[in-house]
């Protein structure tokens, strides 16, 4: 029994020390912010191929997003890429949209999975929302992919100047 205590007391120990040892390179975090640029700049583009090279197509894949008030949650890669499909369909022309995010924290998890989040300031003409994000990337065959999206909109928040 005293084994079996010990044994179960030292596993958070030992994932402390992986994840304490876990390193994030520059040239990583630069990886992941240009993957995240570039499935902001595909969605808005209303270009699917594109977009998709973003996401790991696994099956639990999903995202939570919150706009003007109302909440979409797509759980799982299927709901989540047939959901961004049909944004696309419903835009009649690519959104013109300027995004600027910042306060990047980087989480590493091991050395294949960073958990990644920041403030992001979307901006159309002259209206402005704020929202809170957070993105979890996955290396796959060597390449950074999100495999869950969380982007919360705060309405009241007034962007930053």
């Amino acid at each position: 029994m005293k084994k079996f205590i010990f044994l179960l007391l030292s596993i958070p120990c030992a994932l402390t020390a992986t994840y304490a040892q876990a390193t994030l390179t520059d040239d990583d975090k630069a990886a992941i912010l240009a993957v995240i640029e570039q499935d902001t700049r595909c969605y808005y583009s209303n270009d699917y191929d594109c977009w998709l090279e973003c996401w790991s197509q696994h099956p639990q894949t999903s995202a939570i997003v919150t706009h003007a008030g109302v909440v979409y949650e797509r759980v799982s890669w299927q709901v989540w890429s047939e959901g961004v499909q049909g944004d696309m369909r419903n835009r009649t022309a690519p959104d013109l949209l300027t995004t600027r995010r910042e306060n990047f924290i980087f989480i590493p998890l091991g050395d294949q999975t960073v958990v990644c989040h920041f403030d992001a300031y979307s901006i159309r003409e002259k209206a402005c929302s704020y929202s809170k994000e957070i993105r979890v990337m996955q290396k796959e065959a060597g390449r950074w992919k999100i495999t869950f999206m969380s982007a919360l909109t705060d309405d009241s928040r007034k962007c930053a100047e």
